[in-house]
């Protein structure tokens, strides 16, 4: 039975059916008569003989091989005339179908020899259809608007739908953390075979998505601890109805996620977040202050209304029982959110509201600037007038994003954030007394009355733990109509004093690094550089978006906008040989290039080539051109494809190689078919390199080491086992030594420092064991060193007699 349920499931992806492992509730044991079904709607798809027939399924198993779905006679055809059989590979068919492989003939009359094949058609009405969306309506104009600005002309309804609303539930509570960055969103949408009822994932730590184990323990190094976790689990359809069955999927799906093994099949994506947050359970070491995991689920019916149905509230308090019962209580599940077609609206139009907020006073404001650019006022206000700034009227729940400018997340019940509710339950009016209270920045300010103010697009920098408290207090039933909060409300326009006051209340970790880089006149230089580009179409032309959202509105691609995350990671695989690295965040990537990118010295038109090499990557995706499943390899495909042109490592700082190096990269981007030639060529030695890695590596897969620069063997091997012209001697002097550049330095467990050298086919290691005539304390990330060739101890090639 369940070898056939995965049949099943193997056609039911190829005819674009939402079923899989709901299949077994839909049609319980007839599942192979329900493909018979199929077959008798679409005879003319089929490829028939007088006793099989066969479809291709267009997808292909775990070797390669093109699968096609086979059917045989039944033997009662007055019930069913066909029955899905098996699934065969290419070889298998054709041999069936070859002379010597059945003793049948075609159904059309062909003869033995040459056997006939009916037309095969794209299209196949399913018994079954899902529900898609209604036509002519707001959330239809909403996709298609989606669908032009991230992923062409090509995708259906159903999957625009799912990751604009993914995309939209996500940066709902934290803005711009998506920024238009593609790879992440596609780590973020997991709906695919083995994806158990789930289409979404996201896990935040300290407020900061999480998507490898690195980017963790980075996480956990710089805020001392893992203070906040929180799961966000979705589930997207295009139903008219709430479903309770297909919701029970839903939930049982969470709580196999949530446990610590898998009792089902998890596809790679599903299994990438399942081991991020079994890392998190593994170091309770590291929990400085979190108290417990909060698991918010998800489930999207965008041609539905809810209706508060009791049932399917209480299969989610089933969940929540049972989540009660694992891992010692850390998980909190929290009131699940339905997403009607109301809903669905104010979630993708949120990049465009201007949300505005009159809240009554306490008393007259005290004004602190009467400069047109900067306003302000001091005020006492009352809880209960707070939390219509706190509070999403979309979903009832806290609203994240106005703490996007704040630091620190939420932190749940550590004892300052106890001693605050405290306060509430006993004391509420020496709240104010004992409270340092809020700073609140906003584009407008207004004064309709004596007593009140109008505050638009707020949001709270300093205070996030204050107002988290008073809003959970208000949900659990405390009484805070006697809290008093103390505000300092500031209106302005003006993006540098933004960034001074966020800066200012938050000084405590890497945004606020990241803040002050993207404010440095360099940055500012780059975003009119960038804008006034004339050297390229305008389908091609790439926008530096050094503040997150600054080009909304414009009539402009995704694949067009820059992000400061692009920028860096870009200018990291292209210029500095290193596409491992450019795996990392840009809050990684800071400190360990701060010192060697956004240089005075470097040519803006150097940052525009390798960003426009990037956006010729999601360009080509856009268009159908290449398969977005390579999203992962872009960074090195990007790598790749610049050193197709020859140069070797260009250095920013030689002006007159990067300059020349830069116009031959835009001049490549401006011939599109030489360009996907390039990058399909690219692809082919990545996908080499992945099969070499698989094979010396006991099958583990390439796609979990992508941020390891061990990756960059694998590409030389490839190239060379596909005969790639490679530049091996071209960091060769005269007198048999090397010379390149120091990419990264560290050091080894006992204290001992290494090092990376770039050289024009990739890194090399260099441990002070081998190199005894330097000090490795003594050199500098970026600085050009000499040095020879030579084999470890255990025979892999390392650089020795490192000089600088």
């Amino acid at each position: 039975m369940e070898n056939d349920f995965f049949k099943v499931a193997y056609v039911a992806q190829k005819y674009g059916l939402e079923l899989k492992y709901k299949i077994r509730e839909k049609f319980e044991g007839d599942l192979l008569g329900y493909l018979a079904r199929i077959y008798e709607k679409n005879s003319s798809a089929f490829i028939v003989y007088s006793d099989f027939a066969f479809v291709c399924l267009d997808f292909h198993d775990i070797d390669g091989n093109i699968l096609y779905a086979f059917f045989t006679k039944n033997r009662y055809p007055d019930k069913q005339p066909w029955f899905l059989s098996d699934i065969k590979t290419e070889d298998e068919i054709a041999e069936l179908c070859s002379p010597s492989g059945s003793s049948s003939d075609g159904d059309d009359g062909a003869d033995k020899s040459s056997r006939g094949k009916r037309r095969i058609v794209q299209r196949v009405v399913t018994v079954f259809e899902d529900k898609t969306l209604r036509t002519n309506t707001s959330v239809k104009a909403l996709v298609d608007k989606y669908r032009k600005e991230h992923s062409g002309g090509g995708e259906k309804d159903g999957v625009v739908f799912e990751r604009m609303l993914i995309q939209a539930i996500i940066e709902n509570d934290s803005p711009n953390s998506i920024n238009n960055d593609e790879s992440l969103l596609d780590a973020i949408c997991v709906d695919d075979y083995y994806d158990s009822g789930i289409d979404g994932i996201c896990i935040r730590v300290n407020g900061h998505i999480v998507t490898n184990k690195k980017l963790l323990d980075f996480i956990i190094a710089s805020d001392k601890g893992i203070r906040s976790a929180e799961i966000i689990l979705i589930q997207s359809k295009c139903k008219d109805s709430f479903d309770l069955k297909e919701i029970s999927v839903f939930i049982m799906g969470i709580q196999n996620f949530l446990d610590r093994e898998s009792t089902r099949k998890l596809n790679p994506k599903i299994l990438a977040w399942f081991d991020i947050k079994n890392d998190i359970l593994a170091r309770p070491e590291d929990w400085t202050e979190l108290t417990h995991i909060e698991v918010r689920p998800f489930y999207v019916a965008a041609n539905a209304k809810w209706t508060n149905s009791s049932e399917v509230l209480g299969s989610f308090e089933t969940l929540r029982k049972a989540a009660e019962r694992m891992e010692n209580g850390i998980y909190s599940i929290s009131s699940p959110v339905f997403v009607d077609e109301e809903r669905v609206l104010k979630l993708s139009a949120n990049d465009n509201e201007t949300f505005s907020v009159r809240i009554k006073l306490n008393g007259t404001p005290l004004q602190l600037s009467g400069d047109e650019a900067v306003m302000g006022c001091a005020a006492m206000i009352n809880a209960t007038e707070l939390l219509k700034i706190l509070t999403d009227e979309t979903t009832g729940n806290l609203k994240r994003g106005l703490f996007e400018e704040n630091v620190r997340d939420y932190q749940g019940n550590t004892g300052v954030n106890l001693s605050i509710k405290e306060t509430i339950r006993t004391a509420p009016e020496s709240f104010i007394l004992r409270n340092n209270g809020i700073t609140i920045l906003s584009n407008r300010l207004e004064y309709p009355t004596l007593d009140s103010v109008r505050i638009t697009n707020p949001q709270i920098v300093n205070g996030c733990q204050t107002c988290s408290v008073i809003y959970y207090a208000h949900k659990e039933g405390l009484d805070i109509s006697n809290v008093k909060v103390f505000a300092r409300i500031i209106s302005t326009n003006d993006s540098e004093t933004i960034n001074s006051i966020v800066s200012a209340n938050n000084n405590q970790n890497m945004v606020h690094d990241m803040i002050n880089e993207i404010t440095k006149s360099y940055h500012k230089k780059l975003e009119v550089f960038f804008r006034n580009f004339e050297d390229t179409s305008e389908q091609r032309h790439v926008y530096y978006e050094r503040r997150s959202k600054s080009l909304a509105g414009e009539n402009i691609c995704a694949y067009q906008k820059c992000s400061f995350k692009t920028l860096l990671q870009s200018a990291v695989a292209v210029w500095f040989d290193s596409p491992f690295d450019a795996m990392a965040s840009e809050y990684q990537l800071l400190p360990l290039y701060r010192d060697r990118v956004f240089s005075d010295n470097h040519s803006e038109i150097c940052y525009y080539a390798s960003a426009s090499l990037y956006s010729a990557f999601e360009r080509l995706i856009y268009q159908g051109k290449l398969d977005s499943k390579f999203r992962s390899a872009k960074s090195y495909a990007c790598y790749l494809v610049k050193e197709s042109l020859g140069s070797g490592t260009v250095s920013m700082n030689d002006t007159k190689k990067s300059v020349s190096l830069s116009r031959s990269i835009l001049s490549l981007c401006k011939r599109d078919a030489e360009l996907e030639d390039e990058f399909n060529d690219a692809l082919l030695v990545f996908e080499k390199a992945e099969e070499l890695f698989t094979k010396a590596n006991g099958g583990k897969r390439m796609g979990d080491f992508l941020s390891s620069h061990k990756i960059m063997s694998y590409l030389r091997d490839a190239k060379k086992a596909l005969g790639v012209r490679t530049e091996e001697k071209s960091d060769e002097n005269n007198t048999g030594t090397y010379s390149g550049r120091i990419a990264r330095i560290g050091r080894d467990r006992y204290g001992r420092y290494y090092l990376f050298i770039t050289r024009s086919t990739g890194t090399v290691f260099a441990h002070e064991s081998y190199s005894e005539s330097v000090s490795f304390a003594c050199l500098q990330n970026g600085q050009n060193v000499v040095y020879e060739l030579g084999p470890d101890a255990n025979g892999k090639e390392v650089a020795k007699n490192v000089r600088a």
